[in-house]
């Protein structure tokens, strides 16, 4: 199943040309203009669930990794930022407050009393 997914990319300052790349989309590597909002870049990339992206940023020519994501070095020896499109499923399980594994407020203060 396809979604779509924001890539944000945070700058001190001001660039020319800010390009999402990756192995999203056909062919690879295929530049994406982003678009500034505010203090950050941005680029919505449509993706398949549950498929793990390697993927840079290019700044004014520069090659950037996404400081907020995984790396990964590939065949080649490159090394890249990786992005995975969680499934529907994993996301709900991922959310659901009551199977986090937490007690209580109740099970806490019996635990502490001793009960």
């Amino acid at each position: 199943m396809s979604t779509t997914h924001v890539f944000r990319l945070e700058l001190d300052t001001d660039a020319q040309t800010v390009e999402l790349l990756g192995t999203f989309g056909s062919p690879h590597w295929s530049p994406i203009l982003m678009t500034k909002t505010g203090s950050a870049y941005e680029a919505s990339v449509d993706v398949q669930e549950g498929t793990v992206y390697a993927y840079k940023f290019r700044v004014d020519g520069e090659w950037v990794l996404d400081s907020k994501a995984a790396t990964a070095v590939g065949a080649d020896g490159i090394v890249n930022s990786v992005f995975e499109a969680k499934k529907v499923d994993e996301k709900l399980e991922s959310s659901d407050v009551s199977g986090d594994g937490a007690g209580s407020a109740d099970e806490e203060r019996a635990e502490a009393s001793g009960n």
